[in-house]
């Protein structure tokens, strides 16, 4: 028993030392990014991508502090980068990063989020009410919700000019490309 102690007890003891010596590592790597992220991109692109892919390889291995402080290596690297934010357990809502915890706390508690639930009851999966649907949303500062119904709208009628400038994309050589006008508004 004593022996067995022992070894786990060295065992935790050792990959506690590898995790916090990873992280040192992680950490101190930082300083040459900076410098890179001013310099060359494709640097800074490379050293992220490294850094997720070395955060999944210490998943695997169980550690999950050194993943976690690889991750939040990549956050401060690259601040917007959504991989990494995913992997934090992080979504995005209406330009800033939160915990789901967060954003289903405070989507509970937004009276504008009520009324939308009581529109969504009230209106039918056609592309007009959807329309409708959408232009309160954004009335309302509903961005996100106001997207979801504008690609309703697009998956039944890909054509329409409406949801279309909505999201402002518009279709060329057969692709969808953002328009070069910057006006998100849904015309009446």
């Amino acid at each position: 028993m004593s022996i067995m102690r022992h070894s786990a007890s060295w065992v935790f003891r050792n990959r506690f030392a590898t995790a916090v010596a990873g992280a040192a590592v992680a950490v101190t790597a930082l300083a040459p990014i900076e410098i890179a992220r001013a310099n060359d991109l494709a640097v800074v692109t490379s050293t992220v991508d490294r850094l997720i892919n070395e955060s999944g390889s210490a998943k695997s291995d169980g550690n999950m502090a050194l993943a976690y402080a690889l991750l939040h290596d990549v956050v401060r690297i690259a601040p917007d980068n959504s991989q990494a934010r995913w992997q934090l357990g992080q979504v995005k809502v209406q330009g800033e990063w939160l915990t789901i915890e967060e954003a289903q706390r405070r989507a509970a508690a937004d009276p504008r989020q009520a009324k939308y639930r009581e529109h969504k009851d009230e209106v039918s999966n056609n592309p007009d009410d959807q329309l409708a649907l959408a232009r309160w949303c954004r009335k309302n500062k509903l961005d996100d919700e106001a997207g979801v119904h504008l690609a309703s709208v697009l998956s039944v009628d890909p054509n329409n000019k409406t949801a279309l400038r909505g999201i402002g994309k518009q279709w060329r050589d057969g692709q969808l490309v953002h328009c070069h006008s910057h006006e998100l508004v849904l015309v009446e």
